[in-house]
């Protein structure tokens, strides 16, 4: 569900030109890619650990003790953390980047950054969503203050 929330804002957002000149938007394009990219790393990852635990018939608990036996447990669990650092560090650097740029007020920028902090194998990239549905909500760019 994110991955399909980060691509439609995006879009939107480079449609209506609210990230800012060209270099401030390519830059804000590759963040949001590198959190879309680490969404798709960890939802691979889980599908992997999640195959592997349909293989037995054990319970949630007891799947967690012999899941490393079976193939892709292991496997799974890393490549889902790959995703959760790249998810992390692009959300972070995304909302700090808009804050910085003044594209969102400090209040915001700061709301979404402390949102990025949150585990992202719990609330993946809800910072970055949280600061792109008020880019989408407010009707004009942040103004510009030097």
């Amino acid at each position: 569900g994110q991955l399909v929330v980060l691509l439609a804002a995006t879009a939107l957002l480079v449609a209506r030109q609210r990230l800012g000149g060209r270099l401030p938007t390519l830059i804000a394009v590759a963040l949001l890619a590198v959190v879309a990219v680490g969404l798709v790393i960890q939802m691979l990852g889980n599908q992997r650990v999640a195959a592997a635990i349909w293989q037995t018939d054990y319970g949630d608990g007891q799947a967690g003790l012999v899941g490393p036996a079976y193939p892709g447990f292991e496997s799974g669990h890393v490549l889902a953390g790959r995703g959760d650092w790249l998810v992390w560090l692009g959300g972070l650097a995304f909302t700090a980047m808009m804050g910085v740029l003044r594209r969102v007020p400090t209040g915001v920028a700061v709301a979404g950054f402390a949102l990025s902090l949150l585990p992202p194998w719990a609330l993946p990239g809800v910072g970055v969503l949280f600061v792109l549905a008020y880019l989408l909500a407010r009707g004009s760019p942040a103004p510009r203050t030097s």
